[in-house]
């Protein structure tokens, strides 16, 4: 079995949030797909339970702060949390 890391899956994270974050604060876009794979690298990490969302946050509003000048949560509406609890079944029992 692969044991998953929270530290590096949370780097992952950061490096690729503070990545689409540049490209904002440069005035660029960002295509949907790569908005899109963040989130669901994000949710995989919160339905595995290698990140919880409090972490996943903190990621978030550091890169922000880092690159904005300001926190994440000064800009978008708090978050509020998703239960993924209906989720507990390991894969293997799905097929």
């Amino acid at each position: 079995m692969v044991e998953l890391n929270p530290a590096v899956f949370l780097a992952e994270i950061g490096e690729r949030v503070a990545r689409i974050f540049e490209r904002y604060a440069d005035g660029d876009d960002v295509a949907l797909g790569e908005r899109l794979r963040l989130e669901g690298f994000i949710q995989a990490g919160l339905v595995l339970n290698i990140v919880a969302v409090d972490q996943v946050l903190e990621v978030l509003d550091l890169a922000h702060q880092r690159i904005f000048d300001k926190p994440f949560g000064a800009v978008f509406p708090p978050y509020s949390a998703v239960s993924y609890t209906h989720l507990t079944l390991p894969t293997s029992d799905l097929v």
